[in-house]
């Protein structure tokens, strides 16, 4: 065995065939990752429809980092698809489809959830400071929220983060701190 040969560059550690993790590749996103999704999303929701607004931390986290999940996957198959030549901006479209609609409505829960915390029964939308003034969040949260707002709006702003710019790291985030959020287009293979 070449991983006991004490000339062997890594000894006592076998090593993992390409095709190993080309499968790995292909399997996460759609069977370990489909599995989670219902149960975490089921859970996001549920929060996002509670009345209690001492949660609006963990919603804010959970949607941040979900969609930074997004743009991650979003970057990977970008990635794949030009590694392997593929004529299409992502491989695996179905997958990338769903995945970018499933985005779209984490955004539409989170709006639903920010516009909730009118609690004045007001019409008007409230910023993100006066949603969090409401005492809900730590002087911690509240400083590394409203740090992110000013980030994303000044990459905006700088017109850093493009209208179907997928794989951009702010591109699904930054659409968590805009004042009149609505449903962008999402990618679309124009065939299979």
């Amino acid at each position: 065995m070449p991983e006991t040969d004490p000339a062997y560059p890594q000894p006592n550690k076998a090593p993992t065939p390409k095709m190993v993790v080309a499968q790995f590749d292909r399997l996460n996103p759609i069977y370990v990752l489909r599995q989670l999704r219902a149960k975490v999303l089921k859970g996001l929701e549920k929060l996002t429809q509670s009345p209690q607004r001492e949660s609006f931390f963990t919603v804010y986290m959970t949607t941040y980092i979900l969609l930074h999940v997004v743009t991650l996957t979003c970057q990977d198959r970008h990635g794949y698809a030009r590694r392997h030549n593929n004529r299409l901006r992502y491989d695996m479209p179905p997958f990338i489809e769903n995945l970018q609609h499933g985005a779209v409505r984490m955004l539409c829960h989170w709006d639903y959830y920010k516009g909730r915390s009118n609690a004045k029964g007001e019409d008007k939308a409230l910023t993100l400071e006066e949603i969090l003034e409401n005492g809900s969040v730590s002087p911690s949260q509240r400083t590394l929220i409203l740090d992110s707002e000013r980030r994303v709006t000044q990459l905006k702003a700088e017109g850093k983060i493009g209208t179907e710019d997928y794989e951009n790291p702010y591109f699904w985030i930054s659409q968590m701190f805009d004042k009149s959020w609505s449903p962008g287009q999402v990618w679309q293979a124009k065939h299979y």
